[in-house]
């Protein structure tokens, strides 16, 4: 895998992603309402371990 930057044409999949309830049922955000206009970026925690008090930080813009 190799990372790139995002492109517009990526919004589509993002929106895609973001309105998935499997996947953003934690992120306590309404996703839901976002649009191409509207999206800017996103902030998340990943593989969060929660007995040693750690976690992946990303920020998507």
């Amino acid at each position: 895998m190799k990372l790139r930057e995002l492109k517009l044409e990526d919004a589509e999949h993002m929106l895609e992603w973001m309105q998935d309830d499997t996947v953003v049922h934690d992120l306590y955000t309404n996703f839901l309402k976002m649009t191409i206009d509207k999206y800017l970026g996103a902030v998340s925690l990943k593989n969060i371990d929660y007995r040693n008090g750690r976690a992946e930080f990303a920020i998507d813009i």
